[in-house]
């Protein structure tokens, strides 16, 4: 338990009649509750809140840590629109999700593309190369900031620690949607961070692969090449003003949890991952992609396996072979199906 958590359940346990919001007065969950006193405001925190997010920043070595309770995607819109200037042009990977887009449609950016090479095999993107932001800052040299998915919904890694310090060397920041590397950076098996690869300001979901509820992310910063002061009033304008002190509390939890483990407890992990691949490949039909795949070429981070269909199949076919076999995957594709595992698979 966090101590987020303790703090509002000691204000739940003074049993005082609720006069304030939200509706439900308790019945629902007696910690559902809103800014009363002592208990913080999320978008200027002094206490408890603050607190918290300090918590999430010493454990992902941030200087700054702000909690999304809209998910990554406010964390997106906030560090894209701190960034950059209104109509600012920003080089990003094309595959970039679509509150980017979003991002770039309210703030008028001019986009220029970074394009992702794509697994020979089931056609997957593998990530943004150095050699390819090398030639989009070069071929658009008046770019004002670059924006990455490091690691991609497949788990693939750009070359993130050498862009970083291209992108540096030209005085400009680099933003990172890394929502699927929340784990990433605390133990042997996974890649570094995007923070400890470079990153100005990243973004991360707890909820997409560590235990937390959906819509819980971080966003994190290093440096000063963006200004902190913009990223809170860029986070005020996206963010609810309502923010749910249950979501709030699980991010903290989490915080702790992961705090807590050791590097027997991912070993463990990397113990029953290997296990799960072999009752996998039990099954026929597959070519399965994953970080403890044979032979050369990049592979996905340890969470992400992809199964790729050889017998004719497609992706749809058997991901109805999956669920009557009484599994669920994350993504179905014709050439493939994508599943995640984490730390609290069992």
């Amino acid at each position: 338990m966090g101590k987020l958590r303790e703090a509002l359940e000691a204000y739940a346990a003074r049993g005082l009649r609720s006069f304030h919001t939200p509706g439900h007065k308790g019945k629902f969950d007696p910690i559902d509750l809103t800014e009363l006193p002592g208990l913080d405001d999320l978008h200027a925190p002094t206490g408890i809140l603050k607190e918290a997010q300090e918590r999430a920043a010493a454990l992902y070595g941030a200087d700054r840590a702000w909690y999304l309770v809209n998910g990554s995607t406010v964390g997106v819109l906030t560090a894209l629109s701190a960034a950059l200037p209104a109509g600012g042009k920003l080089l990003m990977q094309r595959e970039s999700h679509r509150c980017a887009y979003n991002t770039a449609m309210l703030r008028g950016f001019e986009k220029y593309y970074l394009e992702t090479e794509r697994e020979a095999g089931c056609g997957a993107g593998l990530g943004v190369t150095l050699a390819e932001v090398r030639r989009g800052l070069s071929e658009y040299p008046d770019i004002q900031a670059v924006f990455l998915t490091s690691p991609n919904y497949e788990g693939f890694s750009a070359e993130l620690k050498e862009i970083a310090e291209l992108v540096h060397s030209r005085e400009l920041p680099l933003i990172v949607d890394a929502a699927h590397g929340a784990h990433f950076g605390f133990d042997s098996l996974h890649p570094a961070s995007a923070l400890q690869c470079g990153a100005d300001l990243a973004v991360v979901s707890l909820h997409k692969t560590l235990p937390s509820p959906t819509q819980t992310a971080l966003l994190l910063q290093k440096g000063d090449r963006i200004e902190a002061a913009a990223v809170q009033e860029w986070l005020s304008v996206y963010q609810s003003t309502s923010p749910s002190y249950l979501l709030m509390a699980a991010m903290d939890d989490c915080i702790e949890y992961v705090s807590k483990l050791t590097e027997e407890d991912w070993e463990a992990y990397r113990r029953w991952r290997l296990a799960f691949r072999k009752e996998l490949e039990a099954l026929p039909g597959l070519r399965i992609l994953d970080a403890f795949s044979e032979g050369e070429g990049p592979k996905p981070e340890p969470g992400k396996i992809l199964l790729c269909p050889t017998d004719g199949r497609s992706g749809e076919e058997l991901a109805e072979e999956l669920r009557r076999r009484g599994m669920e995957p994350e993504l179905v594709l014709p050439a493939y199906v994508l599943l995640i595992t984490t730390v609290a698979d069992r």
